[in-house]
């Protein structure tokens, strides 16, 4: 009967207790608004709450944001509202709200804030090479730089062939980062395969999923031969007409006689050698030292095997007698 007295009592007492303060503590996240111009502009965001807070802050792509000049934070009326004034192209991004009650933390929402700029730089991801041109198996070292979020931002490197549409992932070689940003770089060697092809970095997010950035670099690869040509044709060109004269087989120099003398070269026959063999120019580690250095502790190992099997099989192993027999005998002979 008691039950049924206090019905309505009860029920209050159930939504203060379970549905009021055990519920959610934001109302209203905050909203994405229309895009805005960077300058002179101001926007904000607000959170509406069910109760006041014990502590509450704003995040921007999940990393705390410290209250100064740009970024002000306040609380008013069950209201906590994050003021951005004069936005700037690094305004650009996510935000929410979060809120703590008896020890509680609750977050809200993420509204996307879009900035309309006309020079704004840097514009991320940002990549670099290591340098523009390379040889033939030399290695290739592609960085990629993006601002820090959280949960951070995910980093892949791609090979893009410009003839076609294949293309080839790459190993990401590592990651780091500090306060502000974070980098990852990707090593590969500078296979022929990959002339004139692009590195593309593109980044991406699960929770942001508006934000994927791609970045590219051209890549060109010089073969060796091409090299070796360039080197000599600097070379003819930089050569006195006075003193040498040089010919495609052969170079004729004068003597103190007058009289003159004919050399053949083998640039035509290297040449030749080349060419042959650049079909067959593949990216390969050159790993004869390592095969060199585990026949050389293979060898030892045999060494202290055979040096061990020696040396024990020389020592003798006596057996031990027993002290009690030892007596018995010498008393025996005693009593003969």
């Amino acid at each position: 009967m008691f039950i049924f007295n206090n019905y309505p009592t009860i029920c209050l007492i159930f939504y203060i207790y379970f549905v009021n303060v055990g519920g959610k503590l934001i109302s209203r996240g905050p909203e994405s608004e229309p895009p805005v111009y960077e300058g002179n502009t101001d926007t904000k965001f607000t959170c509406i709450l069910n109760e006041v807070p014990d502590n509450y802050e704003w995040l921007k792509n999940g990393i705390t944001i410290t209250p100064d000049e740009h970024y002000k934070v306040r609380y008013d009326q069950s209201k906590t509202i994050l003021k951005i004034e004069k936005v700037k192209c690094t305004d650009k991004g996510y935000y929410q709200c979060k809120v703590w009650k008896n020890g509680k933390p609750e977050v809200s929402e993420k509204a996307q804030l879009r900035v309309i700029y006309t020079n704004c730089e840097p514009n991320y991801p940002i990549c670099e090479l290591s340098k523009p041109v390379y040889e033939q198996c030399e290695m290739v070292y592609m960085t990629c730089i993006t601002e820090k979020k959280s949960p951070p931002d995910n980093i892949e490197f791609n090979v893009e062939y410009l003839n076609d549409e294949r293309s080839k992932h790459l190993n990401t070689t590592c990651q780091c980062g500090n306060a502000t940003h974070i980098w990852a770089t990707s090593e590969f060697k500078a296979d022929p395969d990959f002339d004139n092809t692009k590195i593309v970095c593109k980044i991406s997010n699960n929770q942001f999923p508006g934000d994927v950035g791609y970045c590219n670099k051209s890549l060109v690869i010089q073969s060796s031969t091409t090299t070796d040509k360039i080197d000599d044709r600097v070379m003819d060109e930089t050569a006195t007409p006075d003193t040498e004269e040089v010919t495609d087989s052969k170079i004729t120099t004068e003597t103190p006689t007058g009289k003159q003398e004919e050399e053949t070269t083998d640039d035509e026959t290297t040449d030749n050698k080349t060419d042959d063999n650049a079909d067959k120019y593949t990216c390969e580690c050159n790993n004869g030292w390592i095969i060199f250095l585990l026949i050389i502790i293979i060898i030892l190992c045999i060494i202290l095997i055979i040096c061990f099997y020696f040396l024990f099989s020389k020592i003798k192993f006596t057996p031990q007698t027993n002290p009690e027999n030892n007596s018995a005998s010498e008393l025996s002979e005693t009593s003969t």
